[in-house]
């Protein structure tokens, strides 16, 4: 998938990753990279997207609206994962998703891309950019608001099982799967 060969770089250099956070770029809306603009600037680098609609695209991200945040990341439909709490782990369960799928943690809160693995304990792998290490949780008490955020790979029940290390409340957490808006014309 080439999302994914876009963004092996910056796993592998990651040096290479854009450095914007805490700083100005003209790019994108905001003084700060984050986890979708970063899925942006794959889908350019990989030619998927041009950088004129992809800025057409994030100008119509809504701030605060989950159901608007999947009207434009995933406006192929989605497919709604239920969280499963099983003692102090999660629970997904179902078969990988397609690779360069986009995750969707809580409408839009923190979204990921999907590599289109299962790890052996068959959870869920995704490529997931964001401060700290990759046991930091993505949102909370405890997230690291640091300026060297990196692309961890990971899977979105190491994500969730973070938050739930920082005492966040899953109850009505949920994980949307579907394809960019990019994926068909």
């Amino acid at each position: 998938m080439r999302l994914l060969a876009a963004m092996r770089p910056w796993i592998d250099d990651p040096a290479s990753l854009p450095r914007y956070v805490a700083g100005h770029h003209p790019d994108w809306r905001d003084d700060t990279d984050h986890c979708y603009s970063l899925v942006f600037r794959a889908a350019i680098r990989a030619g998927l997207v041009t950088d004129q609609a992809a800025r057409a695209l994030m100008a119509r991200v809504p701030v605060g609206d989950p159901e608007g945040f999947r009207r434009v990341m995933l406006p192929h439909g989605h497919q709604r994962v239920p969280v499963i709490l099983e003692g102090s782990g999660v629970r997904l369960g179902g078969a990988a998703w397609p690779p360069g799928a986009l995750v969707s943690l809580d409408g839009g809160a923190h979204v990921m891309v999907a590599t289109g693995r299962l790890d052996a304990r068959g959870r869920h792998e995704v490529l997931s950019y964001k401060g700290g290490q990759a046991a930091t949780p993505v949102w909370g008490e405890s997230i690291a608001m640091d300026d060297h955020p990196r692309l961890h790979v990971l899977t979105v029940e190491d994500e969730l099982e973070n938050l739930l290390r920082d005492d966040q409340d899953l109850a009505d957490v949920f994980v949307a799967v579907g394809e960019p808006p990019w994926a068909r014309p």
